[in-house]
């Protein structure tokens, strides 16, 4: 994969203007379609946060290198949701009539109302003084959407009303949670001590 210095200094501006969001679903099924979904995404998020890693097979994460080299594309960013999202967010956030949110940095050290239209393809990607938007608030009608640590996917908390509003289904790929979702999912249950 392409090192983070090869970006440049304006490589998030660049991304959500000119970028082209791909589902891991596709990229799924051209690299290694007999790979279970788990199997397939912990490669990809291992390889996203920590690089090549034997748990995650190095085998199947130098395929996934390869493929996306060879289609100049990038995996996804660790901790925060990529600025190519942003778009894709105030689509989602749009549909709940919402104008403004709440943003924060990854540290919660900083936060600030941001319109929508600051997350619009033609803007530039929001940012604060020590990260990248990390996460987004409103309150009414009860949504959170926030990067996770040492993480590559975000996650979407609604409250009952905002679900029967609208679900993320229709701009993002979703995988739903439940009660008995393990918080650790891309690792195995066994990779850690289960506490009684």
């Amino acid at each position: 994969m392409k090192a983070w210095d090869d970006r440049g200094a304006d490589f998030d501006d660049r991304e959500k203007r000119l970028g082209e969001a791909v589902g891991w679903h596709e990229v799924h099924a051209a690299v290694a379609p007999e790979r279970d979904r788990e199997t397939f995404f912990r490669a990809v998020w291992l390889l996203s946060v920590l690089g090549y890693a034997e748990r995650a097979g190095i085998a199947l994460q130098e395929e996934i290198s390869a493929w996306t080299e060879a289609r100049n594309l990038y995996l996804p960013a660790s901790d925060t949701p990529p600025a190519i999202l942003e778009p894709a967010l105030a689509r989602f956030l749009g549909r709940f009539g919402l104008t403004h949110v709440t943003a924060c940095d990854e540290f919660r050290t900083e936060s600030m109302e941001v319109s929508l239209e600051a997350l619009a393809d033609r803007a530039k990607a929001v940012t604060f003084k020590r990260s990248m938007l990390y996460a987004l608030h409103a309150p009414d009608p009860g949504i959170l959407i926030s990067g996770s640590f040492d993480g590559a996917r975000a996650i979407i908390a609604m409250s009952d009303a905002a679900r029967a509003i609208a679900g993320p289904e229709r701009d993002f790929e979703v995988y739903p949670a439940d009660p008995e979702t393990y918080v650790d999912w891309l690792n195995p249950k066994s990779f850690f001590p289960r506490q009684p």
